[in-house]
């Protein structure tokens, strides 16, 4: 004898959309020794961000000069959500803009994006993120801020202009500040990105590279490299953490797993979906695993990734297709 279970956003239960509980009908039932459980089926949408002050990876700095040796230090604070590179981009380019930390071409005759557009192509912002496919990192590329107006247009050509407007006594390199310690069991900004904590570059001067009329290249500091440009950075001793959540494991609390730590896994799945579509789950083989026999009001499903921390889901438009199978009567 077998039983169907659909659970779906009606049976959700707690605050972070990961937690479903069916409550079954009469007020109970009977779980008879030797009976199995196993997932039908499983849809349920991409909505676990990466990036979340519950995850602690939520903020990074930046300093940039002001007027002479004055400088100042701009904290970015990240909504809750998903981010890739572009994404981050996105948010620390918000923030140059808000300042004024910028160079613009003023052949153009507007900074805002075109209709339907997020790009500004006609400015040069001096701080990025980047991908490097090839070494498995990530990059920070900066841009020097020269002394004045005319070696702005020494740097970038006929046109540039440093909206900030005011220009430091010396060449200057930005820096981008990660907070917390940075370890490869930590979720914080620096696992993110693939960097330790601490502030790039170590000096806003001292570059084998001054900017010049004829050699202002950005300064490209790597992840995972000792040296860039002849200064010492700090390798990490692991890779970018794009994503906390690589599988998804799926927990039931009538599951009775003697062998395994926790004992009520019920089933596990990768994430086959991007971010804001459905993730499915179709089993190809026959998952059964056993069930604590026993009368019980109610079974809950609970979402995990892959060290068993819980899903912050946005999401509880999910559909859960279980099917409880009782031993055959000899």
């Amino acid at each position: 004898m077998s039983y169907s279970l659909l659970l779906n956003s009606s049976n959700l239960i707690g605050n972070n959309n990961n937690q479903f509980r069916y409550n079954f009908v009469k007020g109970s039932f009977n779980v008879p020794e030797g009976s199995e459980i196993c997932i039908s089926q499983i849809t349920m949408p991409y909505s676990f961000g990466n990036v979340s002050a519950v995850l602690g990876n939520n903020t990074f700095s930046y300093v940039m000069p002001t007027t002479g040796a004055s400088v100042s230090t701009i904290s970015v604070v990240l909504p809750d959500g998903f981010y890739d590179i572009n994404a981050l981009n996105q948010a620390l380019y918000a923030s140059l803009r808000a300042n004024g930390f910028y160079f613009y071409n003023t052949s153009v005759s507007t900074i805002t994006p075109s209709t339907g557009s997020t790009s500004y192509p006609n400015i040069i912002y001096p701080i990025s993120f980047a991908s490097n496919y090839s070494q498995y990192t990530n990059s920070i590329i900066l841009q020097y801020i020269p002394t004045s107006a005319p070696n702005v247009v020494l740097q970038y050509g006929t046109g540039w202009v440093w909206e900030y407007g005011t220009f430091p006594t010396n060449p200057f390199i930005p820096q981008l500040i990660i907070g917390g310690s940075v370890s490869q069991s930590t979720t914080l900004f620096g696992n993110l990105i693939g960097f330790i904590n601490g502030t790039y570059p170590t000096s806003t001067t001292g570059y084998t590279n001054p900017p010049t009329a004829t050699n202002s290249q950005p300064i490209t500091i790597l992840g995972n490299t000792l040296k860039t440009n002849g200064v010492s950075v700090a390798s990490p001793p692991f890779a970018p953490l794009a994503t906390q959540v690589n599988s998804i494991v799926v927990r039931c609390d009538l599951v009775s797993n003697e062998i395994s730590i926790p004992s009520d896994i019920l089933d596990n799945f990768p994430v086959n979906a991007t971010y804001g579509s459905n993730i499915s789950y179709l089993p190809i083989t026959d998952n059964a695993v056993k069930m604590k026999s026993g009368s019980y009001q109610s079974l809950t499903i609970s979402f995990v990734d892959q060290s068993l921390n819980p899903l912050l889901a946005l999401d509880p438009n999910v559909s859960i297709s279980l099917l409880i199978k009782f031993p055959s009567k000899k």
